[in-house]
Parts: structure tokens; sequence; C-alpha cells
């Protein structure tokens, strides 16, 4: 009979275990981490406000076991501020210096942080903060910094209010004011 009961005993904690690790598998299966890519538009300005352009960019959102989405990001993206010089067109960028155009290329790694702790689903405000290599129209390459905040007001669109500057010959500042698509 001690040895039936020690037996019976010897199962259920070896079972236990078990039970509490498969409990945890399926916690963990509830959230998977995945990654996202974003696409965004927006207007820019030098920060003395003469001139208007346009900037798009690419991101992509590295997965993350962060349940609020906070992480490293990827970001692809480039800006083109029109020449001023008559003659010169809205696109005319990368002319090794023919036009007083900027047009910029960015490739960056950057980290998002959501601000809100318990926000409405699909509903936040974030902060991203972008560093890595920028080139301009001259074929030259330097720094590119690129902070912003952003609303996510739905599952898929968020709204976003950045600066950027590159630092390549000399400091290019612009303010951003955009619109990105999350898949």
């Amino acid at each position: 009979m001690k040895k039936l009961f020690l037996l019976a005993a010897a199962a259920f904690l070896l079972q236990s275990p078990a039970s509490a690790q498969t409990g945890l598998d399926a916690q963990q299966a509830a959230y998977q981490p995945k990654s996202h890519f974003e696409i965004g538009v927006g207007g820019i300005s030098r920060v003395d406000f003469k001139r208007a352009g346009i900037s798009g960019n690419i991101k992509w959102i590295f997965p993350t076991k962060d349940e609020e989405g906070n992480g490293f990001l990827v970001t692809a993206k480039a800006t083109h501020l029109p020449a001023t010089n008559t003659g010169a067109g809205f696109f005319d960028g990368f002319d090794k210096g023919k036009s007083n155009n900027v047009s910029s290329l960015f490739l960056m790694l950057g980290y998002r942080v959501y601000i809100l702790d318990h926000p409405k689903p699909n509903s936040n405000l974030f902060f991203e903060f972008n560093l890595g290599l920028a080139q301009e129209g001259t074929l030259k390459t330097g720094i590119g910094i690129n902070p912003l905040f952003g609303y996510q007001f739905s599952k898929h669109f968020a709204v976003t209010l950045g600066a950027q500057a590159s630092i390549v010959r000399n400091a290019s500042n612009l303010g951003e004011l955009g619109l990105s698509y999350r898949f």
C-alpha cells in the first residue's frame, strides 16, 4: 500500500509541472510576436518654411514579445525639396549639383515606444527615434536623424509629426507631417 501511495504521489508531482508548462505554452501561443511593415507619405518643409516638398518611407517593425508593441525598426526613406532655380523641374533630383534641390535617401535603425499604458484598442500615441545613413543628391554620405511623434488611430493608420536632419555637407533640417499605413 505504501508503494502504491508513493507511486501515485510521484505521478502527481511529475504531472503538475507538465500541466503548468502546458498552460504556459497555451498562453504564449495566444500571443505570437510578429513583424509589421508600414508605408508612409508626408509633406516636408525646411525649418525656415521657404520650401515645401514630399517624403516617402517604408518601415519594417521587428517582432517583439512586448505586447504593447515597443520595439526596434528599420526605416528606408526618401525626401525631396524641389529646386528654386528657374528651369529646374519639381522632380529634378540627384543631378550632381546642377539645381539647388535637396533630395536625400536614408537607411536608419530606430526604436518605437508606445506612450499610453492601457489605450483603447488600435489607438495609441508613440515616440520613435531613428538614426542611420543619409545620402544627398551629390552622392555624399553622412548621418541621418529622424525623431517623430505619432498617433495610431486605427489598426492600420497613423498620423506622424517629426523632424529630420541629414548631416552630409551642411546640416539640412526638415519638419514633416505624414500618414502611414501598417500591414
